[in-house]
């Protein structure tokens, strides 16, 4: 996806150029990674409605557990967490049958952008 500036408001694309809104409402979607930038990104996806459920996944459920409570408590979407390293083949497989998710997106990174 590339942010993309229109007459009115910058809003999201995907490669084909088709806003990325036009997902059924309802949707569901799965965000790989909880960390800054993840939480950033399922906030404002949450914002823009027509999600029912996301589900956030990630290695550490250390700090997970505060995360989806306020998630949870900030919009209607049922927000979930899914403990999964991300470059488990078989676990990442396992997880896309289970959600079903109708869009994806990967926020999740070996190296954390404050180390570099």
């Amino acid at each position: 996806m590339a942010l993309r500036d229109s007459t009115s408001a910058a809003k999201l694309v995907d490669e084909s150029g088709e806003d990325w809104r036009s997902i059924d409402l309802g949707a569901t979607v799965l965000l790989l990674g909880g960390g800054d930038a993840g939480l950033r990104i399922a906030d404002g996806v949450l914002c823009q409605g027509g999600i029912e459920r996301l589900t956030i996944a990630d290695r550490s459920a250390s700090r997970a557990a505060a995360d989806i409570d306020l998630l949870n408590n900030a919009h209607r979407a049922l927000v979930s967490f899914a403990q999964i390293d991300a470059c488990d083949t078989a676990a990442l497989e396992m997880l896309l049958r289970r959600s079903r998710p109708e869009l994806i997106v990967q926020a999740a990174s070996l190296i954390s952008p404050w180390s570099i």
